[in-house]
């Protein structure tokens, strides 16, 4: 009797262990599909499955803001006759592989955003109805598209022109002597970056404008040469900035609709009417963004800014910023001087939690400039700013090069002479007389975003200071980051083995493991 007791009570404890191992299986399973449960992870060879940081925290932004992003997508059917041509062949795989990588990036989206992004995919030959109203409600003549949609706002991003950039080899028709036709090339897949882009520019609404200061010898931002600025104007209106010019000369005054004003590599002294007028704007909360460079000659060219660091707390030094180059045949020293090249500073440390360097100082998007001075804090700083220089340093390994003639260095550091990291890029807090909204004066030493600098990383440092100080924080991060194609794919016979892993598999072998257990106990 005790041992038939035994058994039983035995069989009954496997029982309840199997099913509360079930039910804790199954609790995994289902917490496992939950938005705020979800993890993934990339085992791809080249992380096809992985998107940027950036992208991560525009999700974040928008989860916070509890925003919903909807992404639609529209695929051209696609079809291969039996007697098709190689060419043909060819653009079917090519239009194939750009609509499998969509595909994948938005369950990325869909994976990290949670509840925020919802993704819906139109079947054009099940849903004829919903996808010809699609289509007509936004005078969508094409299908292969994806819809990205914040609130009422939208936007219609092509898969072959906007998210894809297909290299066409010579050109159309072109046909390489006694070779094939060239044929296209999936070259990029900038669909992350495209989305990204959407959804932000989707976020905000306006147009701030951009005053641009002249009458004191600013830089030209019309000239396509390197040395000027027209490749950041254009930008600014591409980003949905206004730009106007603005003379204080003429005005007085900083107009009220002014979301900032930036003065480009001016070369005389700001009189004090000019500087009371930008620091009147700037208590006012504006935004004031001062480039300034250092000039060989004549020396006349470098303005001191002193009316308007007196009232702003900074001051900018005399000479030029210089720092050794590295030398690869000596990695083990610091580097080399004596020649032109020390001009030319590699910034080292970006201020790793401002809004304005925060993304690049992450991903080790460091910027270079070239031919600036030292900034510092001033005398005595007014009470209420607040001057911060962390923005952007150079390496421990830079100096002052003093001046041997007008218009002439030797780019030797002195013996002796101080080493150090030194600031060239700043940023200055004022506390606003009118309103709870502080003012802002970014100031970036040396030529940083002119035609020759902005097409590198420089452009994204560009872009952030314009956009926070429009108060477009959201739009602040990391442009240009591309999504590169790759290979991988999971048929539906796979993911059936996958479901039946997780459903069926390991929860019978829980099963099976107590009867082993069981039966081993009865044995003894």
């Amino acid at each position: 009797m005790a041992l038939r007791l035994r058994r039983v009570a035995g069989v009954t404890a496997l029982l309840l262990a199997s099913a509360l191992g079930f039910v804790i299986w199954a609790m995994l399973v289902v917490l496992s599909t939950r938005p705020g449960f979800k993890a993934v992870i990339d085992l791809s060879p080249q992380q096809r499955f992985t998107v940027t940081e950036d992208t991560l925290e525009l999700l974040r932004t928008l989860r916070a803001q509890d925003q919903t992003v909807e992404l639609s997508t529209v695929y051209e059917p696609l079809g291969l006759p039996e007697q098709a041509t190689e060419e043909a062949r060819h653009i079917y795989t090519l239009r194939l592989s750009i609509q499998d990588l969509t595909t994948d990036l938005l369950r990325q989206y869909s994976a990290h955003g949670g509840d925020t992004v919802r993704v819906r995919q139109y079947d054009i030959r099940r849903e004829i109805g919903a996808v010809r109203e699609l289509t007509r409600a936004l005078d969508q003549r094409r299908q292969n598209f994806v819809l990205v949609k914040v609130g009422q706002r939208s936007k219609v991003l092509s898969l072959d022109f906007d998210l894809a950039e297909i290299d066409m080899g010579q050109g159309a028709g072109a046909r390489v002597p006694g070779g094939r036709d060239p044929k296209p090339i999936l070259k990029d897949f900038k669909g992350e970056e495209a989305i990204s882009s959407a959804i932000k520019g989707l976020l905000v609404e306006g147009t701030p404008k951009v005053y641009v200061l002249e009458g004191h010898g600013e830089a030209n931002i019309e000239d396509a040469s390197g040395m000027a600025y027209s490749s950041l104007m254009l930008a600014l209106e591409q980003e949905g900035f206004a730009v106007a010019r603005l003379n204080l000369s003429e005005t007085k005054a900083v107009p009220r609709d002014a979301a900032c004003v930036v003065s480009l590599e001016p070369r005389s002294e700001m009189d004090d009417a000019h500087a009371e007028a930008l620091v009147a704007y700037v208590r006012r909360g504006g935004r004031l963004f001062l480039n300034v460079v250092y000039v060989l000659t004549p020396t006349s060219w470098n303005p001191t800014f002193a009316n308007l660091g007196r009232r702003l707390g900074f001051a900018l030094g005399e000479d030029l910023v210089c720092n050794l180059v590295a030398d690869p045949e000596n990695p083990d020293k610091p580097g080399r001087h004596g020649e032109p090249y020390v001009q030319n500073l590699p910034i080292t440390t970006l201020n790793p939690v401002h809004d304005l360097t925060r993304m690049l100082s992450k991903q080790g998007r460091l910027p270079m400039l070239k031919l600036a001075r030292e900034i510092r804090r001033g005398l005595n700083p007014p009470d209420d700013v607040a001057v911060d220089l962390s923005l952007l340093r150079t390496s421990r390994y830079a100096w002052l090069e003093e001046r041997i003639g007008e218009g002439q260095v030797d780019w030797i550091a002195p013996p002796g002479v101080e080493m150090a990291p030194r600031c060239v890029g700043a940023v200055i807090d004022v506390v606003a007389t009118e309103g709870d909204i502080p003012g802002h004066v970014v100031i970036i030493s040396g030529h940083a975003f002119n035609n020759s600098g902005f097409a590198t990383s420089n452009g994204d440092l560009a872009l952030n200071i314009f956009q926070w100080m429009a108060q477009r924080k959201v739009l602040v991060g990391v442009r240009g980051t591309r999504y590169q194609p790759r290979e991988l794919k999971l048929v539906d016979q796979q993911v059936g083995r996958v479901q039946w892993l997780l459903i069926a598999f390991v929860p019978g072998a829980l099963l099976a493991l107590g009867v082993c257990v069981l039966w081993r106990r009865s044995r003894i």
